[in-house]
Protein backbone atom coordinates (compact mmCIF):
# COMPACT_ATOMS: atom_id res chain seq x y z
CA UNK A 1 0.00 0.00 0.00
CA UNK A 2 1.45 3.51 -0.82
CA UNK A 3 1.77 6.11 1.67
CA UNK A 4 -1.28 8.17 2.15
CA UNK A 5 -2.03 11.90 2.90
CA UNK A 6 -3.45 12.92 6.26
CA UNK A 7 -4.37 16.36 7.80
CA UNK A 8 -3.36 16.90 11.76
CA UNK A 9 -5.50 18.45 14.17
CA UNK A 10 -3.21 21.88 13.49
CA UNK A 11 -4.31 22.25 9.84
CA UNK A 12 -1.10 20.36 9.27
CA UNK A 13 -0.59 17.75 6.52
CA UNK A 14 1.74 15.00 6.01
CA UNK A 15 2.32 11.79 4.75
CA UNK A 16 1.80 8.89 6.64
CA UNK A 17 2.71 5.41 5.55
CA UNK A 18 -0.50 3.10 7.75
CA UNK A 19 1.15 -0.67 6.68
CA UNK A 20 4.47 0.02 8.91
CA UNK A 21 4.95 0.26 12.87
CA UNK A 22 6.30 3.52 12.62
CA UNK A 23 4.22 5.92 9.98
CA UNK A 24 5.83 8.75 10.25
CA UNK A 25 4.01 10.98 12.73
CA UNK A 26 3.42 10.64 16.23
CA UNK A 27 0.27 11.37 17.07
CA UNK A 28 0.72 12.23 21.21
CA UNK A 29 2.77 14.74 20.00
CA UNK A 30 0.04 16.79 18.41
CA UNK A 31 0.32 19.69 21.07
CA UNK A 32 3.80 19.91 20.73
CA UNK A 33 3.28 20.90 17.31
CA UNK A 34 0.41 23.41 17.97
CA UNK A 35 2.83 25.05 20.63
CA UNK A 36 5.26 25.46 18.05
CA UNK A 37 3.35 26.52 15.22
CA UNK A 38 1.85 29.41 18.18
CA UNK A 39 5.56 30.53 19.49
CA UNK A 40 7.90 30.50 16.37
CA UNK A 41 6.71 33.38 14.22
CA UNK A 42 9.81 35.39 13.67
CA UNK A 43 12.30 32.26 15.22
CA UNK A 44 15.37 30.78 13.95
CA UNK A 45 14.26 26.79 14.67
CA UNK A 46 16.59 23.72 15.08
CA UNK A 47 14.60 20.88 14.60
CA UNK A 48 17.02 18.04 16.48
CA UNK A 49 15.88 14.22 15.63
CA UNK A 50 13.57 16.03 12.94
CA UNK A 51 12.13 12.13 11.86
CA UNK A 52 9.90 13.45 8.74
CA UNK A 53 9.81 17.16 9.87
CA UNK A 54 6.63 17.78 11.87
CA UNK A 55 7.90 20.20 13.82
CA UNK A 56 9.34 22.20 11.16
CA UNK A 57 5.86 22.22 9.19
CA UNK A 58 4.48 23.44 12.40
CA UNK A 59 7.67 26.38 12.55
CA UNK A 60 6.94 27.58 9.07
CA UNK A 61 3.14 27.66 9.24
CA UNK A 62 4.09 29.46 12.65
CA UNK A 63 6.23 32.37 10.78
CA UNK A 64 9.46 31.10 11.50
CA UNK A 65 12.28 32.60 8.78
CA UNK A 66 14.78 29.56 9.38
CA UNK A 67 14.60 26.27 9.99
CA UNK A 68 17.55 23.37 10.19
CA UNK A 69 16.24 20.24 10.49
CA UNK A 70 18.83 16.98 11.76
CA UNK A 71 17.97 13.47 11.49
CA UNK A 72 20.43 10.37 10.55
CA UNK A 73 17.50 8.39 9.55
CA UNK A 74 17.61 9.50 5.92
CA UNK A 75 14.64 7.57 4.84
CA UNK A 76 12.49 9.54 7.36
CA UNK A 77 14.44 13.25 6.11
CA UNK A 78 13.43 12.37 2.82
CA UNK A 79 9.71 11.75 3.75
CA UNK A 80 10.70 15.19 6.02
CA UNK A 81 11.64 16.55 2.53
CA UNK A 82 7.85 15.86 1.01
CA UNK A 83 6.20 17.01 3.60
CA UNK A 84 7.97 20.29 2.93
CA UNK A 85 7.05 19.86 -0.81
CA UNK A 86 3.27 19.06 0.09
CA UNK A 87 3.20 22.02 2.34
CA UNK A 88 4.72 24.42 -0.21
CA UNK A 89 1.67 23.57 -2.19
CA UNK A 90 -1.02 24.73 -0.08
CA UNK A 91 0.74 27.55 1.80
CA UNK A 92 2.49 31.05 0.47
CA UNK A 93 4.56 31.29 3.89
CA UNK A 94 7.21 28.66 2.35
CA UNK A 95 8.63 31.05 0.26
CA UNK A 96 9.95 33.39 2.81
CA UNK A 97 11.35 30.61 4.83
CA UNK A 98 14.58 28.94 4.61
CA UNK A 99 14.84 25.45 5.16
CA UNK A 100 17.30 23.07 5.30
CA UNK A 101 17.91 18.95 6.08
CA UNK A 102 21.21 17.62 7.59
Amino acid sequence: MEPHIVGDSNGNSFIVNVMKKNFGLFLDMSNGRQWVQGFSSDKKVLNLFAYTCSFSIAAVRGGAFDITNIDMNRGAMKIGQRNHELMENNSDRTKTTKVRFL
